[in-house]
């Protein structure tokens, strides 16, 4: 397979990188690449998760994938191809597809044609999160700021570690994530009792702010809201009085 090592790195390459399809030369700019952001080794902790179901988590998915299209997208040539497509890369490719609104239920649909949309496509994607998921090494109080910092810069918001401090919640990073072209933060905590937990923030097209909403999607409680030009969303396990009280204190904050 030939890879062109630019940035950022997708998760088929960093998938590569792990299952050992990059030559000394590219192995070299990827590990280059990681050593000077905290994120990306966040990102392929997640993708070499072994305790991870992966099977059961993306069978729904693998079953709707468009599979010629990423095929395609790999970019596999006939005289290097492997014996198939590894199982992890075809995920790798199936979250990317997801990311654009290709599967998952968005088919033909854009994710920000209205407010239901964008919720659930990230609940699609925190469904996928356990406990293991965020297992990792905590964060050191320089590399979280940094991801913070990164992070308010990319979407004009002010953000800082000591404010979105979570009682019994363990704070494990911040990253963008680009749906349709918009661009949604996401900052994670692993709760002590509940596990997963995200606030996840993009621009509002309307600028009133709205008070607290609840619901349930795909077994995880959400409590949404605008604020400051922002639409937020908080998701977790936690009960719905508990991420409320969270929603609370942290619309309080930024």
């Amino acid at each position: 397979m030939s890879w062109i090592i630019n940035a950022p790195l997708s998760d088929e390459m960093l998938v590569a990188y792990l299952d050992n399809q990059l030559n000394d030369s590219q192995s070299q700019q990827v590990e280059k690449m990681l050593n000077e952001d905290p994120e990306l080794v966040m990102r392929l902790n997640q993708l070499d998760s072994a305790s991870l179901d992966f099977a059961a988590a993306f069978s729904p998915l693998l079953d709707e994938a468009p599979l010629k299209p990423m095929q395609e997208k790999l970019t596999i040539h006939p005289q290097q191809a492997p014996q198939g497509i590894s199982r992890r890369t075809l995920i790798a490719a199936t979250v990317s597809a997801l990311a654009i609104g290709l599967v998952g239920g968005m088919k033909g649909r854009r994710l920000f044609d209205n407010d239901d949309g964008w919720r659930d496509t990230v609940a699609q994607y925190m469904a996928l999160y356990t406990r293991e998921t965020l297992s990792g090494g905590s964060l050191t109080p320089a590399a979280a700021s940094e991801q913070l910092a990164l992070v308010s810069q990319r979407l004009g918001l002010q953000l800082n570690a000591t404010v979105l401090t979570l009682s019994d919640s363990e704070f494990k990073g911040a990253r963008m994530l680009s749906y349709d072209g918009v661009s949604i933060a996401q900052i994670v905590w692993q709760d002590r009792q509940s596990g997963p937990l995200a606030l996840c923030i993009t621009a509002a097209s309307q600028p009133e702010d709205t008070a607290f909403s609840q619901e349930k999607r795909r077994g995880m409680n959400v409590v949404y809201w605008r604020q400051q030009h922002y639409k937020f969303m908080l998701i977790g396990h936690s009960s719905a009085r508990q991420l409320r009280e969270m929603a609370q204190n942290l619309a309080e904050a930024v």
